[in-house]
C-alpha cells in the first residue's frame, strides 16, 4: 500500500520519485550481463565509458548520474 504524505493527497514527493527512478534503472541494470567491450555514453557530457563499469556503482542514483 502506498503511503500518503501529511497533506493525504498521496502524491510523492520529488525525493521519493527520484527514489522509484532509481530502485528501477538499478533493477534493469543490475540484470545485464558483463560486456566487457561495450561502451556506454554520458548524455549531458557525450562522454564514453565503459559499460561493465555501472556494475561497481552501488546505487541505482549512482548509475543516472553515470547515464546522465
Amino acid at each position: 500500500m502506498e503511503k500518503r504524505n501529511q497533506d493525504g493527497t498521496g502524491k510523492k514527493t520529488p525525493d521519493e520519485e527520484v527514489c522509484d527512478l532509481c530502485r528501477i534503472t538499478y533493477s534493469i541494470y543490475a540484470n545485464f550481463p558483463p560486456m566487457p567491450s561495450a561502451q556506454a555514453m554520458n548524455a549531458e557530457t557525450g562522454e564514453f565509458f565503459p559499460f561493465d563499469r555501472r556494475r561497481s556503482l552501488a546505487t541505482g542514483y549512482d548509475i543516472i548520474k553515470a547515464l546522465g
